[in-house]
């Protein structure tokens, strides 16, 4: 049972480097070069599973392994909490301000701290002194107090900001609050490590963490990583020229025309924004100059459009024209005939039986 254990630790720690490596690269390189906030994501998968390398060593025999080489500065245990802080607020206020940075310093200090360490003790020695433990435990404060200060703050920036976000917004903000307080579970094992040492019964849960948490910031990055913000922007922008409004036009019609997000019930211009990455303030002014109609007229327009293809569609006689308007994305019957008959100048029934509509 315990050979079991172990081998399955030692498997999870080895994927666990591969893909993060692999992942971290991927995120880091793709939003420093898109200028979005995922590269931050990039940078926490490289730290976060890049302190099993010295296991890994350890326990596969790839070379000759020393307990020294646990004092490498290898270990960001201060920059995993800032990291994801970070991210969450470029994606909610984009500038970081110069208290934000302050963050920082913890992670600095632990470098050249490991750094000392490695260079004038040894790992045996060190580990039966009291600097090391309390090193140790201020980590897991650290991370503790501000994972729960991020669920406080985050919470409340939701609260007051909810009806700004869009829902891919909404839902990563919620995804991000609920990582950010399971971190509380990571100071746990840690804590078992400074006070029993790594069992493997810890190790292993310890893994069972970071697989967790590996996988749900692969699957936030994937999620965001076009997004540089969720929040929608009130400041005007400069005045935007007839071509480049026609580009914005034509951009976001290719993406409603060939997505038809605009059939969802609660599709909002902060959604289109989070797909097209073009600021709503941009797409409405857009909008208004070129097509002269409004987001909400246009996306209803589109609504209309879809209707009469089903209308006229003899594949769709058993549908009742009510339960038509619902699939195109009206949230009531009246709001449909009101608005298909402004489009069209007849009434949904009399187009479907109508040979003028035709």
């Amino acid at each position: 049972m315990a050979d079991t254990l172990l081998h399955f630790i030692n498997i999870s720690q080895i994927f666990l480097f591969v893909i993060s490596i692999l992942f971290g690269l991927f995120f880091l390189i793709k939003g420093l070069i898109k200028q979005t906030p995922v590269f931050l994501l990039g940078i926490f998968m490289l730290i976060y599973n890049g302190s099993f390398f010295t296991s890994i060593v350890r326990d596969n025999n790839l070379f000759e392994f020393q307990d020294q080489w646990r004092l490498l500065p290898i270990y960001f245990g201060f920059l995993e909490v800032p990291l994801l802080l970070f991210y969450l607020r470029k994606i909610t206020f984009p500038k970081l301000s110069i208290k934000d940075y302050l963050l920082l310093i913890p992670a600095v200090l632990e470098f050249f701290m490991f750094l000392f360490f490695f260079l004038n003790f040894e790992y045996s020695e060190l580990r039966k002194l009291p600097v090391f433990n309390i090193m140790l435990f201020t980590h897991i404060f650290f991370n503790l107090v501000f994972s729960l200060l991020g669920v406080y703050f985050l919470s409340k920036h939701y609260k007051k900001y909810k009806q700004k976000y869009a829902r891919s917004g909404k839902k990563q903000l919620l995804f991000f609050k609920t990582m950010l307080a399971s971190f509380s579970i990571y100071t746990i094992l840690m804590l078992n490590f400074i006070l029993f040492d790594f069992t493997n019964q810890v190790r292993f849960l310890l893994v069972i963490f970071h697989v967790a948490m590996t996988f749900a910031v692969i699957y936030s990055a994937f999620s965001t990583q076009n997004i540089t913000c969720f929040l929608r922007t009130t400041k005007n922008s400069r005045s935007l020229s007839k071509d480049e409004m026609e580009v914005i036009v034509n951009t976001a019609m290719s993406f409603l025309i060939s997505s038809e997000k605009y059939l969802e019930k609660d599709f909002l211009l902060p959604d289109l924004y989070s797909h097209i990455q073009i600021a709503p303030h941009k797409i409405s002014l857009a909008f208004n100059t070129i097509l002269n109609r409004s987001f909400n007229s246009l996306i209803n327009s589109l609504r209309v459009e879809k209707a009469k293809i089903y209308l006229k569609d003899n594949k769709y006689d058993q549908y009742k024209i009510e339960v038509i308007g619902n699939e195109v994305g009206f949230k009531s019957k009246s709001i449909f005939y009101k608005t298909f008959k402004e489009e069209t100048g007849f009434t949904p029934l009399k187009y479907k039986t109508s040979k003028e509509a035709s």
